[in-house]
């Protein structure tokens, strides 16, 4: 498979250089804004730039985002067929991030992912009735800032390939989840959208909305998934319900050519996506030239 850095490997190791530049800045004086913009930003050249263009055949990894409730957890245990990640009455229910994966992709995780410092907390787990090639990162969930996780959320989220982002139909127009969308539509990562708990005979109007609302955003190419009020099965959304999720991630899976082209779009992506909260890191912590040289190599043209 041929997923690369623009640039090669002069680029990638542009890229590290970069991360070392950032992580040798004092940020102290700067702020919690600088700290955790600085975090995210090492998070996804460590956890994803450098690691997708060094192993372009390891899984797919595809993060779960959304708002406090919207189904985050029951979809993942839906897909895994099992309990994994616990749902319950506390919010917000996904304190603990929890990592799905095939037996044969063990090796891969947490690989060199345990640079980034938020996939310490992530707990690993193992299911048999996953796609291949995919593994599934339920995140806390991205209206938690009140609880001290926005941070690490953030930088499980810049270590992902593809993002697939949980909403019911009740919720999907709140103001902070589109935050995180917009964030996903800059970074051009491909992204699915899952419309939860939709009722009976509301689906073409509320999904006709949500249609609306991706577009207005940039979001055009953003796939919707609808799954429709169903009731749970010991914890976990029913195979039939999971089936249109099952089935987007099996074709982006198995598909070499829609893989392929996924991973190099997100990349690719990401890339250009770094240049302006760059530039905000730059100006809070009052300019370093250290960073300043490294973003040029980076981010310039290739040396």
């Amino acid at each position: 498979m041929r997923v690369e850095v623009e640039g090669g490997a002069p680029r990638v190791a542009a890229l590290g250089a970069l991360r070392d530049a950032m992580a040798a800045l004092s940020t102290e004086r700067a702020g919690e804004r600088a700290q955790d913009l600085r975090a995210r930003l090492i998070a996804e050249i460590d956890g994803h730039l450098i690691l997708r263009a060094t192993h372009p055949d390891s899984p797919v990894v595809v993060a779960l985002a959304g708002p406090t409730g919207a189904g985050k957890s029951t979809l993942v245990n839906g897909l895994a067929r099992s309990v994994v990640s616990p749902a319950g009455a506390l919010r917000p229910t996904t304190r603990t991030p929890v990592l799905v994966h095939r037996p044969e992709d063990t090796r891969w995780f947490p690989g060199e992912r345990r640079r980034v410092s938020a996939w310490d907390a992530v707990h690993p787990v193992v299911s048999h009735h996953l796609p291949q090639g995919v593994a599934l990162l339920d995140t806390p969930d991205v209206d938690s800032a009140r609880h001290g996780q926005h941070g690490y959320t953030g930088q499980l989220l810049a270590t992902a390939d593809v993002w697939l982002f949980v909403t019911t139909a009740t919720r999907y127009a709140d103001a902070i989840p589109w935050q995180t969308l917009r964030t996903a539509g800059g970074r051009r990562a491909d992204l699915a959208v899952v419309l939860d708990r939709v009722q009976m005979g509301a689906t073409e109007a509320v999904g006709d909305d949500l249609r609306r609302l991706l577009d207005a955003n940039g979001l055009e190419e953003a796939v919707l998934l609808v799954i429709p009020e169903t009731s749970l099965n010991n914890g976990r959304l029913p195979d039939p319900a999971v089936a249109p999720v099952r089935t987007w991630l099996e074709g982006l899976a198995t598909g070499r050519d829609t893989r392929e082209e996924a991973l190099q779009r997100t990349l690719t992506g990401a890339m250009a996506a770094l240049a302006e909260p760059l530039a905000v890191l730059e100006s809070l912590v009052g300019g370093d030239r250290r960073l300043r040289q490294a973003m040029a190599a980076a981010l310039g043209s290739p040396r």
